[in-house]
């Protein structure tokens, strides 16, 4: 391969797509145990710091979700897209590789005896 050229694997590219999908699946499943923890977390409602400590941590808490829930569709976002790709370079592959039978197919038949019908030229 020459220098800067891309030397394109796509299994190592459907490897890394399935590990994105993983890694979403864990940050999922991670978050989701969570959050019975993170929700039964109460603050004193009985005095006013109490209460702004709770909603504070409330609000931040669903940030937090909408910030694990966003990550983890992404990484399975990242990993379709990889493995597109992927399915794109092996379809191209392919309709090359098909492209150069079609056309090569035929050349080498004439050649040192082949088919015959070899020489043509005018008569």
């Amino acid at each position: 391969m020459a220098s800067g050229e891309m030397d394109i694997r796509s299994g190592s590219l459907r490897q890394a797509g399935s590990d994105l999908h993983r890694a979403a699946q864990a940050l999922d499943q991670a978050w989701k145990s969570f959050q019975p923890d993170a929700k039964n977390l109460k603050y004193g409602q009985t005095d006013m710091v109490g209460s702004l400590i709770g909603a504070s941590y409330e609000g931040v808490l669903e940030w937090a979700t909408t910030t694990y829930e966003s990550a983890a569709s992404a990484f399975t976002s990242f990993g379709d897209a990889i493995n597109a790709m992927a399915e794109r370079y092996d379809g191209a592959d392919q309709s090359t590789e098909a492209a150069a039978q079609r056309v090569g197919g035929g050349i080498g038949d004439g050649i040192g005896g082949g088919s015959g019908g070899g020489g043509g030229g005018a008569r």
